[in-house]
Order: structure tokens, then C-alpha cells, then sequence
């Protein structure tokens, strides 16, 4: 369910089919994104999930949907 929900967020932030994502998409290389549409899709994340504000250097650490995946289920069990 969190994968889905992610690939949904990222789906309409970045304008590309859900099912042309995986786990191992990488924001920079696959998705072209800068630091800006990164901290976007973080807020949206951290609204979507009901989660606190996401630090900066956990941010950095976070470079595919699966790490995205993995650090939303951490705090939200």
C-alpha cells in the first residue's frame, strides 16, 4: 500500500505512468529531478503518510522509491 501510494504521488508530480515506476527509480538520474522537486515530493509524502517534517540529511539519504518506501514505513509503525 505505501509503494502504491508513493508511485501515485510521484505519478502526478512528474507527469509519468505509475507503471513505469518501480522501486529502483532514482529521482536524479531516472527522473530528472533537482533538489527542489525532491523537497516538493517530500512535503507531499510527509502530508500523504501524516508524518513529521522530514530532515534534510535524511532527504540526501533518500535516492529511489524504495529507500522512500522503506523510511516512510520506519516511522509510521
Amino acid at each position: 500500500m505505501v509503494l502504491e501510494k508513493i508511485k501515485e504521488i510521484i505519478s502526478t508530480q512528474f507527469d509519468i505512468e505509475t507503471e513505469s515506476l518501480s522501486e529502483d527509480t532514482n529521482f536524479l538520474t531516472d527522473l530528472g529531478a533537482d533538489s527542489l522537486d525532491v523537497v516538493e515530493l517530500t512535503m507531499n509524502v510527509e502530508d500523504a503518510f501524516d508524518i513529521p517534517e522530514v530532515s534534510e540529511e535524511t532527504i540526501r539519504g533518500i535516492q529511489t522509491i524504495r529507500d522512500l518506501v522503506e523510511y516512510v514505513i520506519s516511522v509510521t509503525e
